[in-house]
């Protein structure tokens, strides 16, 4: 009878090492299809750029570390790392959104980083967990789809931390480094004339210097159908203010002469000051607004009046 052979399950060091030499063979080739910048939904909407890329402004005294180890805790096992006090991460991108992926850490990683878009501060994060590989610390969507400028900043004084950043994903393309911030301008209706940010009137238009809850105390107003009111503006929306009364009636709006819509500034009791219109939100640049005074109104309104007491443009620019 034949002897059944005997399996030796103990694992010599060179069986481990070519176990693990296979392992990581296939880590490689992961490494080699899922780059530092590679779409990486279905979708083809999300894009993951790696802390390498030019387009990174880092500010302080930051070092690029690179174990070359394909099974690193961060993604193409490279990341930057800076003391946590002060460093910053500078970049554009247009879209809606951004996700910040880092890896946390139990000890040694920055407590604060603040988030500023646009020039305004919309968040903060840490980097203090559990350690594992790389993760999403910090996300925000719903962004104006546009260009943004994005700066984070660690603000965590204690001494022997880091500023550690690995990658970003964005539903758009990663840009140098330029400030963008959010302006605001008012237009009293006093303000016209036919250049950018002026306000043309049409026959038809009176002008009340005393008017109680008005901003400046006045405004400038029509109750005759047809009778129109146009302002070029520079930005990316803009928003008309006036007043409302049982007495006023409906208008047609109109941006870069196409129809958008009509608004009934009729209402039993007088308001001031009330955001009539705000257009959605458009390219940045030179656009024109058309308000018409319509020959007809709500039943419950005595006239068709229409009042402007401001205009408000909302523009972002580079700083």
């Amino acid at each position: 009878m034949m002897k059944k052979p005997t399996i030796n399950k103990t694992l010599t060091k060179e069986t481990i090492m070519k176990k693990v030499g296979i392992i990581a063979l296939l880590l490689l080739l992961v490494g080699t299809i899922l780059g530092p910048t590679e779409t990486i939904n279905a979708a083809g909407n999300l894009t993951v750029y790696d802390n390498p890329d030019s387009n990174f402004t880092y500010v302080g005294d930051w070092i690029y570390a690179n174990t070359g180890l394909t099974y690193d805790a961060f993604w193409n096992a490279d990341n930057m790392y800076a003391p946590a006090d002060g460093s910053k991460v500078q970049f554009n991108f247009t879209g809606t959104t951004l996700q910040i992926y880092s890896q946390p850490y139990s000890y040694y990683r920055s407590e604060r980083i603040q988030v500023t878009i646009d020039g305004e501060v919309v968040g903060e994060y840490h980097q203090f967990g559990t350690p594992r590989q790389s993760q999403m610390l910090y996300q925000i969507g719903g962004l104006t789809d546009r260009e943004h400028s994005v700066e984070l900043h660690s603000i965590d004084p204690v001494a022997d931390r880091d500023f550690v950043f690995d990658y970003i994903i964005i539903d758009g393309e990663l840009l140098p480094y330029q400030p963008i911030e959010e302006r605001t301008e008012m237009i009293n209706d006093t303000v016209s004339g036919t250049g950018v940010n002026e306000i043309s009137y049409s026959n038809g238009w009176s002008y009340h210097g005393a008017q109680s809850g008005a901003y400046q105390s006045d405004e400038t107003y029509t109750n005759s159908p047809g009778s129109y009111f146009q302002v070029k503006f520079s930005g990316e929306q803009i928003k008309w203010y006036g007043a409302q009364n049982n007495t006023h009636g409906r208008v047609a709006i109109y941006i870069d002469e196409k129809y958008v819509t009509e608004v009934d500034t009729y209402q039993p009791i007088r308001s001031d000051q009330v955001l009539l219109y705000e257009s959605a939100i458009l390219a940045q640049g030179e656009h024109t607004l058309t308000v018409i005074v319509l020959p007809f109104k709500s039943p419950n309104s005595a006239d068709r009046y229409i009042t402007l007491d401001k205009l408000e443009v909302v523009g972002n620019y580079y700083q």
